[in-house]
C-alpha cells in the first residue's frame, strides 16, 4: 500500500457549468475564434518548415510572429505550448502504430517465402503489402498535419454540406479556449479571472482583437457569466484567495447538451490522496493500462504477477474521456490496486521518421487516439482513489505478446500488452521463460489477499461508452432531402 511520503501534490481537473450573462457567450466564442486563427497560423509555420525541409522556427521567432497580431508574451506562449503538445501528439500516436504494422509486413514477407501458397493467395499477400507501402508514403507526405475540429466532422461536412449541424459543431470545436495558469497574475491566470465569492468569470480581450472589433476598443476585461462549481469548489476558492498555485482554465463545448462548460485545473494537497479509495480493500495489487484508438484495456495482477481481472473500456469520438477515466479508476479501486503502469509515449517520439505508418484508426484524426486526454483525467482521478501512476517504456510490449498465448493473459494482443505493462511496472521481465506452457509459467500462484478473493480463471468484462443512439436530426433531414 502507498504511504503519503511516496506521493507528490497532484494537478486535478474539475468541471463546472457556466451561466452566461448578456452577450457573454458571443464574446467567449469571438475570443476563441481569434485565438484559433493565431493557433492555426503558428502551426502552419511548423508545417511549412517540415514540408520544405527547413530548420524549425525558434520559440522567439514564433513569438515575434504572434506579437504582430497583438498578443502578449503569455498569450503567445500559451498558443506555442499547445501547438508543441499537438505536434508531439501527432508524432507519438503515429509511431505508436509502427511496431504492429511493421509486424504485419514482416508476416506477409514470411508467408510469401513459403512454396505452398496458391497463385491467388500470393497475389492477395502482395496486394496487402503494396497497400501498406502506399500508406507509408502517404503518411510521410502528410507529416504532422492535423485537422483542428476533427477529421470526422471535416469529412461529414464534405459529404453533407447542407447539414448546418455539422458546420456549427466543427466551428465550436475549432475554437481555442485553453488558458494556462500563472500564480503571479491576478486570479492566478493571465487571461481568465474568477471572483472567489460569486464565481463571476471575467475574460481578457486581447489587444489585437480590440483593434479589430470596435465593441472592445476601450475594454481590457469583460464579464461573461458565472461558474457553478460543485466538485473542487473549496480548492478553487482557496487558491484564488491565497494565490499559492496557478489555475488553468479550459472552455469545452458539449455537443450533446448544446452548452459550454468550464474546466479548471488546480493543485490538490497530498492530504487528499486516496480520499475516495475503499481502504478496506486496498492491497499491493498492480495494474497495467494499454490505450488504443477505440478502447482501453486494463489488467490487474497480484504481487506475483498472477492475473486477477481484465476489462476493456470501449469508446468513440463522442465519448467524454473523463467518464472513462472515472470508470477505470473505480474498477481498479474494486480490486485494491495501489500502483498503475501506463505507457510513456515520449519514448516513441524518438523513433525514425522514415518508418511513419498509418491505419484507418489513425487516419480518423489524431484526436481519435486521445491518450493524453485520458491520461490527464486518469492521473487526476487516480490521485483521489489512491493510485500511484507510473509511466513505463512501452517498447516491445506489443511484439512480446506472442510469447503469452494463453487466454488467461488476455484474449487479444491489446489485453496481453496491458498485462506486460503491469509486469514492467513491477520490475519483471516481459520475456517468457523457456518452460512448459502454462498460465503461471512466469509467476507463483498465491491467493495471499483473503479480503479480495478470486478464482483461478481471471475475470473478463467489457464496458462500452460508444454512442448507440441514432442521430434523429440528421435522419429526418436526410429523409426530407430524399422526398423533396
Amino acid at each position: 500500500m502507498n504511504s503519503l511520503s511516496d506521493v507528490a501534490p497532484s494537478m486535478k481537473t474539475f468541471m463546472s457549468k457556466i451561466t452566461f450573462t448578456g452577450n457573454g457567450r458571443n464574446i467567449l466564442e469571438t475570443v476563441g475564434g481569434f485565438y484559433a486563427d493565431l493557433r492555426n497560423i503558428d502551426y502552419a509555420t511548423l508545417l511549412h518548415a517540415e514540408k520544405y525541409e527547413l530548420e524549425q522556427p525558434t520559440k522567439q521567432q514564433r513569438r515575434n510572429l504572434l506579437y504582430s497580431y497583438g498578443v502578449t508574451k503569455r498569450e503567445a506562449d500559451n498558443i506555442i505550448y499547445s501547438n508543441n503538445e499537438q505536434w508531439q501528439l501527432v508524432e507519438r500516436t503515429t509511431l505508436l502504430n509502427i511496431n504492429s504494422w511493421l509486424k504485419d509486413i514482416e508476416n506477409i514477407d514470411s508467408k510469401l517465402e513459403k512454396d505452398t501458397l496458391t497463385p491467388q493467395r500470393t497475389h492477395e499477400l502482395i496486394t496487402q503489402k503494396q497497400q501498406l507501402e502506399s500508406k507509408i508514403q502517404s503518411r510521410q507526405r502528410k507529416g504532422h498535419s492535423v485537422a483542428f475540429g476533427g477529421k470526422r466532422l471535416q469529412r461529414l461536412i464534405t459529404r453533407h454540406p447542407d447539414i448546418e449541424e455539422y458546420v456549427v459543431e466543427r466551428k465550436q470545436k475549432r475554437l481555442f479556449l485553453e488558458f494556462m495558469g500563472d500564480k503571479s497574475q491576478t486570479g492566478c491566470n493571465p487571461c481568465v479571472r474568477v471572483n472567489p465569492d460569486m464565481f463571476e468569470v471575467t475574460l481578457r480581450i486581447p489587444e489585437g482583437m480590440r483593434q479589430l472589433d470596435s465593441r472592445f476598443a476601450n475594454t481590457d476585461w469583460v464579464t461573461i457569466g458565472y461558474m457553478q462549481p460543485k466538485q473542487g469548489k473549496a480548492y478553487l476558492q482557496t487558491l484564488l484567495k491565497e494565490k499559492t498555485s496557478p489555475i488553468t482554465y479550459q472552455f469545452v463545448w458539449n455537443q450533446n447538451k448544446q452548452l459550454w462548460r468550464i474546466h479548471f485545473t488546480v493543485t490538490v494537497p497530498v492530504a487528499e490522496f486516496g480520499k475516495k479509495a475503499n481502504l478496506q480493500r486496498k492491497t499491493t495489487h498492480v495494474a497495467g493500462i494499454d490505450v488504443n484508438a477505440s478502447h482501453i484495456d486494463v489488467t490487474v495482477v497480484d504481487t506475483h504477477a498472477n492475473v486477477l481481472a481484465v476489462k476493456t473500456f470501449e469508446y468513440d469520438d463522442d465519448t467524454d474521456m473523463g467518464k472513462v477515466s472515472v470508470s477505470v479508476a473505480k474498477f481498479l479501486d474494486h480490486y485494491g490496486v495501489s500502483k498503475v503502469g501506463v505507457e510513456d509515449l515520449s519514448h516513441l517520439a524518438r523513433g525514425r521518421k522514415s518508418k511513419l505508418l498509418t491505419s484507418k484508426a489513425l487516419n480518423k484524426s489524431v484526436t481519435s487516439m486521445r491518450y493524453s486526454v485520458f491520461l490527464k483525467e486518469f492521473i487526476s482521478h487516480g490521485f483521489s482513489y489512491g493510485f500511484i501512476v507510473e509511466k513505463v517504456n512501452p517498447a516491445y510490449t506489443s511484439r512480446n505478446t506472442v510469447q503469452w498465448e494463453e487466454e488467461c493473459f488476455g484474449y487479444d494482443r491489446h489485453t496481453k500488452a496491458s498485462y506486460l505493462i503491469a509486469r514492467r511496472v513491477m520490475g519483471l521481465s516481459i520475456e517468457r521463460r523457456k518452460v512448459a506452457e502454462s498460465c503461471y509459467a512466469n509467476s507463483v500462484w498465491s491467493n495471499e489477499d483473503t479480503a479480495t478473493p478470486f478464482r483461478r480463471q481471471p475475470r473478463y468484462s467489457v464496458v462500452s461508452f460508444k454512442s448507440t443512439q441514432p442521430d434523429t436530426k440528421t435522419v429526418s433531414k436526410s429523409l426530407e432531402k430524399s422526398t423533396a
